[in-house]
């Protein structure tokens, strides 16, 4: 039915749009299950349900849902799906890839991006534990 009628699609996408303004992660949950299901080769659509999974602790969801996402975006086109599986990354204790990850997002991020400043000292972080880590 979504291949014949693509309001129905446009109707979900505003309602993720909504949900994370919102910061409803469940609500962005639901809404982007939907659509990953209805067009599988969108990036954005996997991207927003890894924020949502991400934001409701579901790591591993998260992770596989960024790694889709990262694979359908070779132009970079959602600098912030680097960030976002750096975060991933971290949380598994990969410091240096997740550090490597947040480079490449401040490398792609257009200049005066909202959360450059947290990437900045995440990178920061990410490197000194990197470091830690790797000495024991």
């Amino acid at each position: 039915s979504v291949t014949q009628d693509s309001k129905l699609v446009d109707g979900y996408v505003e309602l993720a749009r909504l949900a994370a303004r919102q910061s409803d992660w469940q609500g962005l949950l639901r809404s982007t299950q939907y659509l990953v299901q209805a067009q599988p080769d969108v990036a954005e659509f996997w991207f927003w349900n890894a924020v949502a999974s991400f934001n409701l602790g579901d790591i591993n969801t998260a992770e596989s849902g960024i790694t889709r996402a990262l694979r359908l975006d070779s132009a970079h086109r959602v600098p912030q799906m680097e960030y976002l599986y750096a975060l991933v990354l971290a949380h598994a204790q990969k410091y240096s890839a997740a550090a490597d990850h947040v480079t490449t997002y401040l490398k792609l991020a257009p200049p005066g991006a909202i959360d450059a400043g947290e990437a900045q000292k995440r990178l920061i972080e990410f490197q000194g534990l990197a470091s830690t880590v790797g000495t024991r």
